[in-house]
């Protein structure tokens, strides 16, 4: 980063991205550290939901805050396996296919010709949503032995899986079904 009026040498530098989608806010906090500071500093009287990519210094971060919820973005999952088509279609094409069905259900939910209720919401994505995520993750745990953990795909995967259950060892679904983390 450049800082105006100073000469010498530029340094790296990291914004940090927090973004309160219902309440329309967005706010970008700069730090010269990657590590999990500026996160505590910002959110140490912050409790609800929290949704993330997977770098690690999230997982211990809000592992020993008891008011967050920590829970992954499909988005991040998606990409992975979009940057794998090239490598082996086949594979990264059935999971790209599969997620682009959970964002399907989301457009239906916002473009719906009445407003939905949260509770008819909840209720489409437990009935629709829940098993596209279960054959997903099965068909992870099924892929995975027969790929090499190396390749795009087997990275992928390996990304993708242990997110399929949050923190606290429940199914991935439960974000999902409830806040729609598969939008986006």
């Amino acid at each position: 980063m450049l800082e105006g009026g100073k000469k010498g040498p530029s340094h790296r530098g990291y914004l940090w991205a927090y973004h309160a989608p219902v309440d329309g806010l967005v706010f970008f906090d700069y730090r010269t550290g990657r590590d999990q500071s500026g996160p505590k500093d910002i959110l140490k009287d912050y409790s609800g939901v929290i949704q993330t990519d997977a770098y690690q210094a999230y997982q211990s971060l809000f592992a020993t805050n008891n008011g967050i919820e920590h829970y992954y973005c499909m988005a991040h999952i998606r990409r992975k396996f979009d940057e794998a088509v090239k490598y082996d279609k086949g594979r990264a094409t059935w999971a790209v296919d599969t997620i682009a069905k959970l964002y399907k259900i989301e457009k239906e939910i916002r473009e719906a010709e009445t407003l939905l209720t949260e509770s008819q919401i909840v209720e489409k994505r437990m009935t629709e949503a829940s098993p596209i995520l279960n054959e997903l993750k099965e068909w992870m745990l099924q892929e995975y032995p027969k790929v090499l953990p190396s390749s795009p795909i087997g990275k992928a995967i390996a990304y993708a899986l242990p997110l399929m259950d949050n923190r606290s060892g429940g199914p991935h679904e439960v974000l999902y079904i409830t806040w729609g983390s598969a939008t986006g």
